[in-house]
């Protein structure tokens, strides 16, 4: 999948750290393919209870904050099936992806860690789940 800036507004937030453009990408990718999705920096960034503005990028710490889409949370599961953040082991600016199938019975589920990912390696194994779920 290329590179194709689909919502302007929401890749400017990142420009002045393009250490944490990866994930904005994929969320670029998840839009154009239509894939729903949960992405935590836009909740966050809404205004609490009393609070003022909506939508200051930079009143979070981006160096320490965590980044998290998730994708394919089924109706009465605890957790989505798709998980991506910043790799926490290896390049900093990559992404990481936790793959969780259920299988039918819903008693076992298997795990896949997947490390060191670019938004497009990343977007490949969402569609393969879309695919295949």
């Amino acid at each position: 999948m290329e590179r194709e800036v689909v919502f302007p507004e929401r890749m400017e937030v990142c420009q002045n750290h393009p250490d944490k453009a990866e994930i904005f990408w994929l969320e670029q990718m998840l839009i154009k393919a239509e894939k729903p999705y949960y992405f935590n920096f836009w909740e966050d960034l809404r205004p609490v209870f009393g609070g003022e503005e909506d939508g200051d990028p930079e009143s979070i710490d981006w160096n320490t904050y965590k980044f998290l889409i998730e994708v394919g949370r089924p109706a009465g599961n605890a957790h989505a099936e798709i998980s991506v953040c910043f790799n926490r082991e290896g390049d900093p600016k990559l992404l990481e992806l936790l793959e969780i199938r259920t299988q039918e019975n819903h008693e076992e589920a298997t795990e896949k860690l997947h490390f060191g990912l670019s938004a497009e390696a990343a977007m490949e194994i969402i569609e393969n789940y879309f695919e295949t779920a």
